[in-house]
């Protein structure tokens, strides 16, 4: 049973995504689902074996800022979408809070 593409797709529905790419490989897939509206927020869907990893990536980091891993029991993809969509939200808010700190420190320090 694989269920990142259900995920892929909800997403891509509910959750402001802008596109989304899929890789194939031999015990699995990949789905990368991209957020234009999120600071570039990236999120990878990894099938692999039993389990599903959601990977958060934004583009100034070289590795995944989390990685969530589901275990096929008993799982709902809407449920994922939902707590991924939840997740998005509270980094991005983050992010925007990180920016205007830094561009207040910017604008106080003399020049």
């Amino acid at each position: 049973m694989r269920i990142a593409g259900l995920v892929a797709d909800l997403l891509m529905r509910t959750c402001n995504a802008s596109s989304v790419e899929r890789q194939s490989f031999i015990d699995g897939s990949r789905y990368m689902i991209r957020f234009s509206d999120n600071n570039n927020m990236e999120v990878h869907l990894v099938d692999k074996g039993e389990r599903l990893f959601a990977e958060f990536w934004i583009n100034t980091y070289a590795t995944p800022l989390m990685i969530i891993e589901y275990v096929y029991t008993d799982i709902k993809p809407s449920s994922i979408c939902e707590e991924i969509c939840e997740l998005i939200r509270i980094i991005n808010e983050s992010l925007m809070k990180q920016g205007e700190k830094s561009n207040r420190n910017q604008a106080v320090q003399p020049r």
